[in-house]
């Protein structure tokens, strides 16, 4: 009599049940996946995007204002106005402008400005980029220890870096002028050598424009950082120029009314969005009449535009 088959016992969910373990890291896994959708869509949505510009601004730019505290100081009116433009390099045109494309390309310049008087000058900023030349370096540094004083439009590293890379110990010190913000924000984040040997004197206003030499004006202009101001040069022959530092990165910030995308301003730079917003109406509302000259930093190819119409000497080195 043949054997009957032996009765297997089936199972059907053992083979496909997960462990509790397995069972968390594909939560896990999930998770993980969804938060970066979020993350990508908010930068999408929102981090590509700028601050609102307002119809009016709550920054006051008068040019006749600046103009009468140019002439307000006694003394002759400074005859030049020279950039020094120690390296270029390109930058997506996305990341300074917002809603622009980031595929697209402009040129970022690490300049200072010199005003040159018939017996002095004074500079205005001490960029140090890695991408200068040893003979760039060399040369920027006798000017900037040729200057009888130095101001900052911001206390980015790449405004300031130069006061201690062009110089050994605090030789340099007695040049630096700073407003109250601009000292605070030096010696918290102890971003010169000699922090904490900055010449003891009466700093710049923080709450009001005011002349610091003939033809010279200084305007507080918290934002990019608390102690950011922009600088107003009238010359004897009545060209004009506002150097604006950090408030835009291009001239084009300006004509299309948009600042630096949530994702650069905000995240990366820190920056008082609305206060910046307010200053780019204000700059784009000057009264254009006049030579008047709107300079950013950092804008290569304005310089480039500023000195073929012969408004301004540019000292330009390529990046190596």
């Amino acid at each position: 009599m043949p054997h009957a088959a032996p009765e297997i016992e089936v199972h059907p969910h053992a083979s496909t049940r997960a462990s509790p373990l397995a069972r968390l890291a594909a939560l896990a896994c999930l998770l993980l996946l969804l938060s970066f959708g979020l993350c990508t869509a908010y930068v999408a949505v929102f981090g590509l995007r700028a601050s609102e510009v307002p119809s009016s601004s709550r920054f006051e730019l008068e040019l006749a204002v600046l103009r009468g505290l140019a002439e307000s100081r006694p003394g002759p009116l400074p005859v030049q106005l020279h950039a020094h433009t120690l390296a270029e390099e390109s930058q997506s045109r996305g990341a300074a402008i917002a809603g622009e494309s980031w595929r697209d390309a402009v040129e970022r310049g690490y300049t200072a400005f010199e005003v040159i008087y018939a017996d002095r000058s004074i500079m205005i900023d001490a960029p140090s980029p890695r991408s200068a030349t040893s003979e760039v370096r060399i040369a920027f540094a006798r000017r900037l220890h040729a200057a009888d004083r130095i101001l900052l439009s911001s206390t980015h590293s790449d405004h300031v870096r130069g006061i201690s890379a062009f110089s050994s110990g605090d030789e340099l010190a007695d040049k630096l002028d700073l407003n109250a913000a601009q000292r605070r924000e030096i010696e918290s984040r102890s971003q010169l050598d000699w922090s904490d040997r900055l010449p003891e004197r009466s700093p710049l206003q923080n709450d009001r424009s005011s002349a610091v030499e003939p033809g010279l004006v200084v305007i507080p202009a918290p934002g990019v950082t608390p102690g950011s101001q922009l600088v107003f040069v009238r010359l004897q022959d009545g060209r004009e120029f506002l150097l604006v530092g950090d408030v835009v990165w291009s001239s084009e910030n300006l004509r299309l009314l948009r600042g630096r995308p949530h994702l650069i301003a905000r995240f990366l730079l820190g920056e008082d969005e609305a206060a910046v917003a307010d200053q780019i109406r204000a700059l784009h509302d000057l009264d254009p009449s006049g030579n008047l000259s709107i300079l950013p930093s950092h804008d290569a190819d304005e310089l480039q535009r500023q000195s073929e119409r012969g408004n301004l000497i540019w000292i330009r080195a390529r990046t190596r």
